[in-house]
């Protein structure tokens, strides 16, 4: 993603204010020190499915709104990166050797490591992004510090006072009209954003906003988080709150907008259409 100031003729070109990276080679981490491991190691027969300790967010369609909260999550994910030395004395060393017993060890995707059952580590993103999409492009906060899975692509802010801002601006309908646009579409309507990609998605410079502007965007972000996607018309009205307030830092007119939401609906209408025919398009 790059940063543009308030006034979309001036351009802070490529620099970035925050990481971006893809979940999906480290897509499976949490922490060895859990109550909610105890409560695992302690039944009789282990979960032959991987049953873990952090919260693991691993599907988009189990999120009720753009705020990710632990009602979302549904999986637990088992990090150890010590040596079964290391850890006789914990019951993390009788999950491992449970694996061992069902030759999880030997599994192709993990016998090429050091630690079979080693999944690196890895620290939750604030902010997650679906790889693919279907109606909905929607940037979500983190707010219960989940693992993600590699159905996600993952955004950390370098100023976390930044973050309610990114965010907010991340959900407008200008965001998700770009996304439309630098995406691609696949048969069945799906919508694919790459790393490389998303890089490319421009927003506002926080930086450059006033503290009015920032408490605006914010605000309404947070609003919108408090909504359901169930809830279709006070999401769409909330939306059209946070939609406002960038559209008046960036200073379009009347029609301006307008135009926004008309090319918005085209492209989605596009789409879906592609998904009528099943075409595939690169």
């Amino acid at each position: 993603m790059q940063y543009i100031s308030p006034k979309p003729k001036k351009s802070s070109g490529n620099t970035r204010k925050f990481n971006l990276r893809s979940s999906y080679e480290t897509s499976n981490s949490s922490t060895l020190n859990s109550n909610k491991f105890e409560e695992v190691a302690n039944q009789r027969s282990f979960p032959t499915s991987t049953k873990n300790i952090n919260d693991f967010h691993r599907s988009f369609n189990e999120i009720q709104s753009s705020e990710l909260t632990n009602k979302d999550l549904s999986k637990y994910i088992l990090l150890v990166n010590k040596g079964k030395s290391e850890i006789t004395k914990t019951k993390a060393i009788r999950y491992i050797e449970f694996g061992e017993e069902k030759k999880y060890n030997k599994r192709p995707t993990v016998d090429n490591r050091n630690r079979w059952y080693d999944l690196g580590q890895r620290e939750p993103y604030q902010i997650l992004f679906p790889y693919l999409m279907w109606t909905n492009v929607v940037f979500y906060h983190n707010n219960c510090e989940a693992i993600a899975s590699d159905n996600f692509h993952e955004i950390k802010p370098n100023n976390k006072k930044d973050l309610f801002v990114i965010l907010g601006l991340l959900n407008s309908s200008i965001t998700q009209l770009i996304c439309e646009i630098i995406g691609r579409s696949y048969g069945g309507g799906v919508l694919q954003l790459k790393v490389y990609e998303t890089k490319t998605i421009p927003i506002l410079d926080p930086s450059k906003l006033t503290q009015q502007q920032r408490e605006k965007v914010e605000n309404k972000f947070k609003e919108l988080s408090e909504i359901p996607f169930s809830d279709k018309n006070n999401f769409d009205k909330k939306k059209k709150e946070l939609d406002d307030v960038i559209f008046d830092i960036l200073g379009l007119t009347k029609d301006e907008r307008k135009q926004v939401y008309e090319a918005l609906d085209e492209a989605l209408k596009l789409r879906i259409q592609r998904k009528e025919k099943k075409v595939l398009v690169e």
